[in-house]
Order: structure tokens, then C-alpha cells, then sequence
């Protein structure tokens, strides 16, 4: 069975779905960010287009807004608006407030496109969070990145890439050859020829039955041998484009299957290295090192006073310290203070 139907080990599924996931969860993250940024500015517009028309019609309101007024200012704009337009329809004179109710209901509706988009704006601001919130959860989910997975997918891989050479060389050999229903083809047409010739002999009274009969034979062969290299070759062509899909199909769950195990990789050797940077320096300010410098000074500094009275000279007092360059320390958790050296 081909490696594409083939069940895929519980390594290579499990990362498979959480990477997959992760991509959505990306791929949804900057689509949402950018409508945020979209709603935001749409809800800058309408508010700052709802404090224009409040600053324009505040004389008709009797309200000191100012240029740039507060959405607060706005509603007052309005509530006065339809104070005075509510004063004179209870008087019985609309007319009289004809340029407060116009002023009115640009506010009104102002207002209401302002609010609508704030609203937008809060709900894909909630959208955003929930999804941030999804992200989290998702991060803290990953399946467990091991030698055996890695060992899992290696295998899995080996027997895909397998497949698609077998698949490959399959394809290879079915459009090699040339084309048989061609050449059976012109030896139908060659026979026809003949035939032709035979038959025009006979038409002039030069020709000969049994020659006809051959030919006629001869043609009717060469017919069906074409006929049958025509269907040989169409199920070729179509077993063709089916091997294709099915190598097209292969070569993505490779390129699936690689992704993945570079995402395993990434994770098992980013741990094995923390692991040996703390064991590195776990030894390094260890006891035992500690201690054998220890021994050290103290061997040294009676050497030195010994050497001292032999010759006659003042004690030296030579510095005793260990200084070693470490390694560029990458998942150490105290990596800054063991930036550099390390000092004994």
C-alpha cells in the first residue's frame, strides 16, 4: 500500500495537529490584529466627525464646546438639541426650531455611527483576547518533544521517501519507450497503403485474389494491434496521472513530516544543551573544585614560604584564582551573571 494511506505514528500525528493549530492560531492572530487596527481607525473617524459637528452646531445649542470637544460634550450638543426642538413641538410651533431639529439629527446620527463603531471595536478587541487567551492554552499543550518522537518521525520519513522513489521510478518507466500505439498506428496505415495498391491493381484487372486476401488480412491485424496499443497506452496515461497525484500527495507529507521533526529537534536539543550548561557549571562551582583549589593555595603558600627562607627573599603572594572562559551559555537560567568568565 502506498506510504500516503499508510498510519502515521502518534508522534507525528500529535505534532502534526498542534502545529497545525498553531499556524491557524498565528495566521488568525495577525488577520484579527490588522482588523483591530482597521476598526480603531474607523472609531477615531466617527468620533472625531461626531466632535466636528458638535463644535459647528453648539451655538444652536447653547453649549460652549469648544474645537475639540469630549464625547460627553457631544451628547450634551445633542440633549440640548432636542430640548429646545421637544420646547417649541409642545408649543406648537416646529418651525421655529427647523435649524435645531436639522442640526438635530446630523448629531444624532453621528452619534449612533460613532457608537456603532466603538462597538466593533470592542468586540474584536474581545475577539483578540479570547484568542491571545487560546494561544496560551495552546502553548502550554505541546506534546512532549522526545528522542523516540524524533525517532518515530526518522522512521516514518525514511519509509515515505522510500515510497516516492518507488513511486518515482514507476513514473519514469511508464513514460519511457517511446509511443508503441504510434508506431502501431503507421504499421495500420503501411497496411492500408498496401491494401490500397492491391485493391487499385485489381480494379485495372492485374491483380490477384489470393494477394487480396492477404493484404485485407494483413490490415485487419495491424488495426487491432492498434487498437490495442491505443488502450495500452491510454492506461498508461492514466496510471500516469494517478502515480503523480498520489508522488504530489508524498512529496507534501514529506515536507510536513521534515517541518515537524525540525520543531522536535529544535526542542530535544535546545534541552539537551540546558541540561549540559548546568551540569558544566554545576561542576565547575562545585564542591570538589572548590575544594582542590583550596588545597591548592595552601600547598602553594607554603611553598613560597619555604622558598622564601632558602633564599632569603621577601614572601611572595601570588594570585591564586582559577579564571576560565566559558562557552556562550544559551538556556542557563543564570546565563548573565556567567556571561564571560568564571572566576575560582
Amino acid at each position: 500500500m502506498l506510504g500516503i494511506f499508510q498510519k502515521t505514528s502518534k508522534p507525528a500525528s500529535e505534532w502534526a495537529a498542534w502545529l497545525t493549530r498553531r499556524r491557524d492560531i498565528q495566521s488568525e492572530t495577525a488577520s484579527l490584529a490588522d482588523s483591530v487596527k482597521k476598526a480603531a481607525r474607523h472609531a477615531e473617524r466617527t468620533a472625531t466627525k461626531a466632535m466636528a459637528i458638535a463644535s459647528r452646531v453648539s451655538d444652536l445649542a447653547g453649549v460652549d464646546a469648544g474645537s475639540q470637544p469630549s464625547k460627553e460634550i457631544c451628547a450634551k450638543v445633542r440633549d440640548e438639541l432636542r430640548k429646545k426642538v421637544d420646547f417649541h413641538d409642545r408649543r406648537g410651533k416646529p418651525q421655529n426650531a427647523h435649524q435645531q431639529r436639522e442640526a438635530l439629527e446630523e448629531m444624532e446620527e453621528a452619534l449612533r455611527e460613532s457608537q456603532r463603531a466603538d462597538e466593533a471595536l470592542a468586540t474584536k478587541r474581545a475577539a483578540s483576547e479570547r484568542l491571545e487567551e487560546q494561544r496560551e492554552a495552546h502553548a502550554e499543550a505541546q506534546p512532549e518533544a522526545t528522542q523516540q518522537a524524533l525517532s518515530a518521525l526518522s522512521k516514518e520519513l525514511e519509509q515515505l521517501e522510500g515510497e516516492s522513489s518507488r513511486v518515482t521510478a514507476t513514473i519514469e518507466r511508464l513514460s519511457g519507450g517511446g509511443d508503441p500505439a504510434a508506431a502501431a498506428r503507421r504499421e495500420a496505415d503501411d497496411a492500408q497503403t498496401a491494401l490500397d495498391e492491391i485493391e487499385a491493381a485489381a480494379a485495372m484487372g492485374d491483380g490477384d485474389e489470393g494477394d487480396q486476401r492477404a493484404a485485407a488480412a494483413a490490415l485487419t491485424k495491424a488495426r487491432s494491434k492498434a487498437e490495442k496499443a491505443r488502450e495500452e497506452g491510454e492506461r498508461r496515461i492514466a496510471a500516469t496521472r494517478g502515480l503523480e497525484r498520489t508522488l504530489t500527495a508524498l512529496e507534501e507529507k514529506i515536507a510536513d513530516l521534515e517541518a515537524t521533526k525540525l520543531e522536535i529537534s529544535a526542542r530535544v536539543y535546545a534541552r539537551e544543551v540546558e541540561e549540559h550548561e548546568k551540569r558544566l557549571i554545576d561542576l565547575l562551582e562545585g564542591k570538589e573544585l572548590e575544594a582542590v583549589m583550596e588545597q591548592l593555595r595552601r600547598s602553594r603558600l607554603a611553598w613560597e614560604g619555604a622558598m622564601s627562607a632558602i633564599n632569603g627573599g621577601p614572601r611572595s603572594h601570588p594570585d591564586m584564582r582559577l579564571e576560565m572562559t566559558l562557552p556562550s551559555l544559551l538556556f542557563h537560567p543564570e546565563r548573565k551573571r556567567l556571561d564571560g568568565t568564571l572566576t575560582i
